[in-house]
């Protein structure tokens, strides 16, 4: 009888021993046959490799052999892993899923690194959750580890795991924005939402709508050069036509005041004005913005679906500015609106018919363009009914003392000061310096200026000018380079006539005759003198204020050798007053009765 229990003993060890390799790899961990006090008799790998044994013992094994069922633990190795064990007779059979858990664990730390990247694609938030649908980590759209909701259970991700399917529905946090829970094992799951890139376009579409009025008329527009008023007049003129502008020229030449004017002088001046900036919005959003698009035509639409720049604009103008950045799919889509003069919105097949006047602009040559191939001609004979280019600073250069004074008073208002104007030398020096970034540079540099000026400060010196202005400036000036405008215009102007002369769409601000003292400041200020001791000054400084100076005299003295000496001649060939060329005449020590008259 114990000669045939040894022998059904030893068959039984030996299935199990047989057995060890399947059981192994199921498990995804090593398996192991060991006696009913826990100590290994063969242990495999998950690959079916039979390891040497080294009577280890193991701890759940024998507690299975000791009570005679089945036990359940974790692995003594591998954090995370369960060891499970049966006893058969005198053994025990078990077995652990490390394996298992080690490549979770390299899977989780891969998916970790990618998280970042991942939120950032799909604009919002990227979770990686457990079997169970517990938050393991989560990174926001920005890249940064979200540890706010930690430990926490989702249901949407407990029904993914549950069923194996990724689930999809919508943010419980932002209307509109969508949730999908993925299970990538038995394990382990990903959670994704594009609530910020939601979020975003709300901003923008916000934005969009906040600005979406013409509020500029051709008043408004500042330049009494003869190149601009010839451009007000004539854009003026064909305002109230509905045929498309295309409005060219640099950067910050003023070409949205221009569309806003021309809108105002419409007979559309009562309806719509949208404008889209097609540089500045993503591609990704431009179309949806521009043709508007009906619910389910992609992911995060609006159930209601959404009218576009097109729809909101219908009887009104559509501003597209920045013209030249559209890719050339998208100009393919805008010249099929500009011929059926309708709208398709995207996911619909009705065609929406509109009546909009099209003013587009661009700081590229469209031309250019054409010839490498990055613009459509078609398009641009569409649009460029009615084709102007507006002048950089530099080309109107007598503008900038008026659009010097309009800034000062601008900012007066928001820095609370009471600048009057600038001295000579402040405009002679805008003048001078060429304006890259045209008008909407010039703005910055009577910010800067108006910022370092002192409360008590009655007008802007151009020592407060930024460097670059000075600098370039003052190199043409020793180059004996003259300001490049029209004939007869004036080089610099006096802060009492820019104050009295305002440009159109401007009020001049009251004066008072100012008393012998308060003129004599004000002269000193006007020129660039200072009461203080000139020694204060650094060498460079005074420098140029002596070049300028004698610049300036030798203006004088040419325009009345000219003149024959006659001061009143003189100063209306100078286009200043009376009284402004006597003073300088004294400042400048240009002072001889007998030879001027």
């Amino acid at each position: 009888m114990a000669y045939r229990q040894e022998e059904e003993s030893d068959k039984l060890l030996k299935t199990l021993m047989e057995s060890l390799p399947v059981i192994a790899r199921v498990s995804c961990g090593p398996a192991a046959v060991t006696d009913k006090q826990g100590r290994r008799i063969r242990t495999c790998d998950s690959n079916g490799k039979i390891i040497f044994p080294d009577d280890a013992v193991l701890d759940v094994a024998q507690l299975a052999g000791e009570t005679g069922k089945p036990q359940l633990g974790h692995s003594q190795i591998v954090d995370g892993a369960e060891v499970w064990a049966v006893p058969f007779g005198n053994y025990v059979l078990a077995a652990c899923n490390a394996d298992f858990i080690l490549r979770n664990n390299v899977l989780f730390d891969s998916l970790k690194e990618a998280l970042p990247m991942i939120s950032r694609v799909v604009g919002g938030e990227a979770v990686l959750f457990d079997n169970h649908g517990r938050r393991l980590y989560s990174v926001d759209y920005d890249g940064k580890t979200n540890e706010a909701f930690i430990g926490k259970i989702s249901a949407a991700a407990q029904k993914a795991m549950a069923t194996g399917k990724p689930f999809i529905g919508d943010s419980l946090s932002v209307m509109g924005a969508t949730a999908v829970r993925i299970p990538i094992n038995r394990w382990l799951g990903i959670g994704l939402n594009n609530e910020q890139s939601i979020k975003y376009k709300r901003k923008l579409y916000s934005e969009v709508q906040k600005y979406q009025s013409a509020k500029y008329t051709f008043d408004d527009i500042i330049g009494s050069s003869q190149v601009m008023s010839n451009l007000k007049h004539t854009v003026r003129s064909i305002s109230k036509s509905a045929s498309s502008v295309l409005l060219m020229g640099e950067t910050g030449t003023g070409k949205e005041l221009f569309a806003q004017a021309i809108h105002n002088e419409s007979d559309r001046r009562g309806q719509p004005f949208i404008a889209i900036n097609c540089g500045a919005m993503p591609e990704s959003l431009i179309e949806s913005y521009l043709f508007g698009y009906v619910e389910g035509s992609f992911t995060g639409a609006k159930k209601t679906g959404a009218a576009g720049a097109f729809e909101q604009a219908n009887g009104g103008t559509l501003f597209l500015d920045e013209l030249g950045e559209m890719n050339l799919d998208l100009q393919k889509k805008l010249l099929r609106v500009l011929q059926e003069r309708g709208v398709t919105r995207i996911g619909s097949q009705k065609l929406i018919p509109l009546d909009v006047r099209i003013v587009a602009s661009t700081n590229r040559d469209l031309r250019a363009m054409i010839r490498e191939k990055t613009f459509r001609e078609d398009l641009y004979f569409r649009l460029s009914v009615m084709e102007f280019t507006l002048p950089p600073l530099r080309e109107r250069r007598e503008d900038i003392p008026d659009l010097i004074d309009f800034y000062i008073k601008y900012y007066n208002k928001i820095l609370g000061l009471r600048v009057a104007g600038a001295d000579d030398n402040f405009y002679q020096l805008a003048q001078r310096y060429n304006w890259p970034g045209n008008v909407r540079e010039l703005q910055n540099y009577v910010e800067y200026a108006m910022n370092l000026a002192q409360p008590e400060d009655e007008y802007l010196r151009w020592e407060l000018l930024p460097q670059r202005v000075k600098s370039r400036s003052y190199d043409d000036l020793l180059a004996g380079e003259p300001i490049r405008q029209p004939e007869g215009a004036r080089a610099y102007r006096e802060p009492e006539r820019l104050l009295s002369a305002p440009a159109a769409g401007r009020k001049s601000p009251e004066r008072t005759e100012a008393g012998p003292e308060e003129e004599r400041l004000r002269v000193y200020r006007s020129s660039g003198e200072r009461e203080a001791d000139p020694a204060d000054e650094d060498k460079d400084s005074r420098f140029l204020r002596n070049s300028l100076d004698q610049a300036e005299r030798n203006t004088i003295i040419e325009a009345l050798s000219k003149t024959g000496g006659s001061k009143k001649e003189c100063a209306e060939l100078l286009n200043i007053s009376t009284t402004t060329l006597w003073r300088k005449m004294k400042r400048l020590g240009i002072v001889d009765e007998k030879r001027w008259k």
